[in-house]
């Protein structure tokens, strides 16, 4: 069970220590800091011109937006039950 705790903070790219004692998270503070992360992500690319900034600026879209679709999967599984 100890990894299920960890698993939104790994999912959004967190360190965590199986001794850290987590704190709740409100599901609105998570689907906001995913879609700043993914803002951000976007902004970032929107202003680099060298090849490779450009594709790591695309590689941290592709990871902003599979954070959020998880958040968003999640969200819905846990209103479903």
């Amino acid at each position: 069970m100890r990894g299920l705790k960890n698993l939104v903070p790994m999912a959004l790219g967190l360190m965590v220590s199986p001794e850290t004692d987590i704190k709740p998270i409100r599901d609105e503070d998570l689907m906001r800091q995913a879609m700043k992360e993914l803002n951000q992500a976007y902004n970032v690319f929107s202003n680099v011109s060298e090849p490779e900034l450009v594709e790591i600026a695309v590689l941290n879209i592709k990871v902003a937006e599979k954070r959020f679709d998880f958040l968003v999967r999640e969200l819905k599984r846990k209103k479903a039950e």
